[in-house]
Parts: C-alpha cells; structure tokens; sequence
C-alpha cells in the first residue's frame, strides 16, 4: 500500500537535487495526475460525441453497486446465526455464591457451591410456562444444578459470628452470584451474573439470626433470585430472559460431628436447598406448595438456573469477533475504512476540475521531463528554476488553461 511513498523516498535519497521532500512529493504527485488524465483523455478519445456509455460499463458499476452492499451487510451475516460457522456457545461449569451484606459494606461469606454440579441441556417448554421460543435451537438452553450442601464449612472465629449476629439486621441484604465458565469468545469465557439484593426484612433477619443460635431449623427466602439468565456474545449475563420467575430457597445452618484418630470436632456449613416449581399459579414457589414440580433432583434441589446461550462465531469468525471486538468493532474498522476511502473518491470532485478535466497534458508533461532531465544532467539551476516555473503555473488558472489548450 505504500509503495508509491516508499519508491518516492529511496529515489529523493539517492539522487542530487535542489528539492526539498517536499518539493520532490508535489513534483511526483504532479507528474503521477498528468499521466493519469493523459491516460483518460486517450480513452475518451475513440468515444463519438452524444454516444452512450456502453452496457459493459454500466455492468460494472452494477457490480460495484453490489458490492458495496456486501460490505455493508457482510458483518452482519458475519456474526448473524445465519452464518454456518456461527454455533452454539454452552456452558460447561458453574459456580454460585450467597454472601450477606450489611449497611456498613461488611461481607459475610455463607455459601459456595459448584464442585457438585450438573449442567445439561434442556427444552424450553420443559422448564418455562412463558411463551414457547421458537427460534431458540438446540442445546441453546441449559439447566444448572447445583448441589444444595455448600463446598466450604462455615468456621467464622466467634468475633466473626458475633458480628455476623449484630449486621443480620432488617438493613442487611443476601447476594446471589452465579460464574459460569465456556469456551466462545475468547476474550469472554468466564461470565459473572451478580443478581439483584436481596432485602432481608424484620422477619428474615430475625429467622437467620435464630438459625445460627439453633433455635430455627432454617429461613425461608422468598424470590432470592432470577431464575432465567441469557447469556450473549459480549457483555455481562441478563436475567429474566422472556420470563420474570424467582427462585426461592431455604437456608439451613448444618452441622456434624467429625471423628478423627486424634481428635472430634463439630463442623458446620449452610446449605441452600431450591425447589422450583414449573410454575402454573402465582403461588407455586411457595413453601408450602405441593403441586410443584421439582427440577434438580437429582442434586438435592439445590439452586438451580436456566441459561439461555446466544449463538457466536467459531472459527476464523470467532478470532476476528476477538479481534475487531464483535460485530461493532468490524463496522468501525472495516466498514467506516471502505466507506472513508469510496467517499474520497466520489465526494468534493469539483475540487479538482481545473487540475484534472484538462484538455492537453502535453506540455505540463514535457516541463516535468525536463527538470528530470536537467536533474540527471546536474543541471541542479535549471531544474529548480523549473521547479518554480511549474508551481507558477499551478497557481495561475490562466496560465494553467492556456498551457492546457489543445
């Protein structure tokens, strides 16, 4: 692409010359624009007067019509899910952790789950009541099960647990995070899902407390968080994807005694058992619901989500995706980049009809051949003498016309 500056800066820097770079670029650029009009007007030439353009010709300008059509729409059909290559994007790990925030930004750790889990993947009218998805494919959609018993035991020092006792107030909130792991795009394989807060009131916050004295077996909570996530190329997740549903949990303190050679401990750990319903009342998530249909059973009914997976570009097409940042980032580098270099050359021509709507080059052409010609002699006077003589006639539009005349 620079080949032309590259052969313009090794010939100013071999030959002797009184011009500067320049002066050496604008006698090049002049004499390049002299040849090409030269070339064009020779064309003209063998065309009559009043004869129209040929069809051969008007072909081609239908063929460059279509193809800046395709550069507007390739990028799209790019990464559309009409592209062959653009294929489904599961997931294939899961992790989900509950943690209670207080008023003052403290953080307690009480859940974390995902080394037993079960990903698999599921119909859409299976696990939803809402609509039925027509243009979801396959294993676009997926159930996540994780198993009810946290991964972590529960061994606050008893500073911890006091002030774990004082921030489970009615101003303290639980937050569900989910991470889910997949391998498209590259420089998107890990998504976190930080769902809304969930506001303890009076009520749970005193159940809770009562939980970790042992005087509760366990807190019931009420639409802890959303159930249905869609998960797209770029970006972080979205929950409530055609469907509003929350999943409510039961939180439960466990403990057990653990025996060892040397010594018996007492072991604790939260557990979060789920049991969403395929919801056909308003009521169906409840506690006391014996109607539900229970998904995840075979972990237990721990927390469960269903992830909906947009398709993405694989292969050559996920590399540019990574490359160029999606589908975004091709239209800015490409699109905008032809549409600047098409727009440069059909816009502002006026600008150049006393420069290039010439009748004759002839002489012009002659005028630069000898400041060659008196540069290869040495003649390094004349040729910038020359020089100066063929930028007077530039900035003078009568000279220029009558030096153009045929």
């Amino acid at each position: 692409p620079f080949l032309f500056e590259m052969r313009s800066l090794l010939d100013f820097a071999c030959a002797r010359s009184t011009l500067d770079l320049r002066e050496w670029f604008k006698l090049e650029d002049i004499n390049a624009s002299l040849y090409i009009v030269a070339a064009r007007n020779a064309w003209k030439a063998g065309k009559p007067v009043g004869q129209p353009q040929a069809g051969a010709f008007k072909a081609a300008t239908v063929s460059l019509f279509v193809a800046l059509l395709a550069v507007i729409w390739a990028p799209a059909l790019l990464f559309s899910s009409g592209n062959p290559s653009v294929t489904v994007n599961p997931v294939y790990r899961a992790a989900v952790n509950l943690t209670m925030l207080d008023a003052s930004g403290s953080s307690f750790p009480l859940f974390t789950g995902g080394m037993q889990r079960q990903i698999r993947f599921v119909d859409w009218d299976d696990v939803s009541q809402s609509e039925s998805q027509a243009d979801l494919g396959a294993n676009q959609v997926q159930e996540v099960c994780v198993a009810p018993d946290s991964d972590v035991p529960w061994m606050p020092t008893p500073p911890s647990e006091r002030a774990f006792l004082a921030s489970a107030l009615a101003d303290a909130s639980l937050l569900v995070q989910w991470t889910w792991w997949r391998t498209r795009p590259d420089d998107n394989t890990v998504m976190v899902a930080q769902a809304p807060p969930f506001a303890l009131n009076s009520m749970d916050a005193s159940r809770l407390r009562e939980v970790v004295l042992g005087a509760a077996p366990y807190v019931w909570l009420e639409g802890l968080y959303p159930r249905f996530w869609e998960l797209q190329g770029e970006g972080v997740p979205t929950p409530n994807f055609s469907s509003k549903e929350l999943v409510s949990c039961r939180l439960a303190l466990e403990s057990e005694t653990v025996n060892t050679s040397l010594t018996s401990y007492n072991a604790r750990w939260w557990s979060l058992h789920c049991p969403v319903a395929a919801a056909d009342t308003a009521d169906s998530q409840s506690e006391n619901n014996t109607k539900a249909a229970f998904m995840c059973l075979e972990h237990g009914q721990g927390p469960e989500a269903i992830l909906v997976s947009a398709k993405v570009a694989a292969g050559l097409f996920a590399r540019l995706s990574s490359l160029f940042g999606g589908v975004y980032g091709v239209y800015v580098v490409f699109v905008l980049a032809v549409g600047a270099f098409v727009r440069s050359v059909s816009a502002n021509l006026h600008h150049g009809i006393p420069f290039e709507d010439l009748p004759s080059t002839a002489r012009l052409q002659a005028l630069c051949n000898d400041i060659y010609a008196m540069r290869m002699a040495g003649e390094l006077q004349l040729e910038e003498e020359l020089y100066h003589t063929l930028i007077r006639i530039y900035r003078t539009p009568a000279v220029l016309f009558e030096f153009t005349k045929l």
